[in-house]
């Protein structure tokens, strides 16, 4: 059966992500920026799973894929590998570090 997008029930947090999705800003890397950043992982063994994912994060995974002009399974993968490897933020996280130390440097 064909995927239409018309029939998906979105959850909360996956219609906070289908609403605030902007992909019309995104400007694939040039070949070699993306040969580069893939080339470590080339190398390194791969071994086939399976995961349950929702319909409507598939796709839009396969746009955002499709703008960085990456394979979606290959964006999988270094999204992964950068939460894995701690490179992966919470801009929230982040956001609330930052509001803390600036407000720790203007007390007297």
């Amino acid at each position: 059966m064909p995927f239409d997008p018309e029939r998906v029930v979105l959850d909360e947090e996956e219609q906070e992500l289908e609403d605030n999705l902007d992909f019309s800003a995104v400007v694939p890397y040039p070949d070699e920026v993306r040969e580069a950043m893939l080339a470590p992982f080339r190398a390194d063994p791969k071994r086939n799973v399976t995961l349950r994912l929702s319909e409507s994060l598939i796709e839009a995974l396969r746009k955002r894929a499709d703008a960085e002009g990456l394979p979606y399974q290959t964006l999988a993968m270094l999204v992964l590998r950068k939460y894995v490897s701690g490179a992966y933020l919470d801009r929230e996280a982040v956001r609330e570090v930052a509001k803390t130390f600036y407000s720790a440097g203007t007390e007297t």
